[in-house]
């Protein structure tokens, strides 16, 4: 829940481009919990709740982001960081990713 906030700062730089969603994915925290937190801290970024797919797949640094091209092909992928450089660093790979 950490880079919540760096997310959303994200969101509101893409919300009216129409080439670029962003989606996030908690591994983490109990559903309960995490709706709790979002009533203290709204977002209006998509939030959804992991299954287990980020273990099935051997998940273990987080956060993970995953940048897919306009056909769903994995074309980058940045694991730690801090939410400090996130939009900056994100960015930089959304606008590399709309060039192609």
């Amino acid at each position: 829940m950490r880079a919540l906030p760096a997310f959303q700062a994200l969101v509101d730089k893409y919300r009216n481009d129409p080439d670029v969603a962003i989606v996030s994915i908690d591994t983490w925290d109990p559903p309960q919990q995490l709706k709790h937190w979002l009533q203290k801290n709204p977002q209006d970024m998509r939030i959804l709740l992991d299954d287990g797919y980020a273990q099935n797949i051997g998940l273990s640094t987080f956060p993970t982001t995953w940048f897919l091209d306009r056909a769903g092909v994995l074309r980058y992928r940045l694991t730690g960081g801090s939410p400090e450089n996130l939009v900056e660093e994100h960015s930089w790979l959304i606008e590399e990713l709309k060039k192609r």
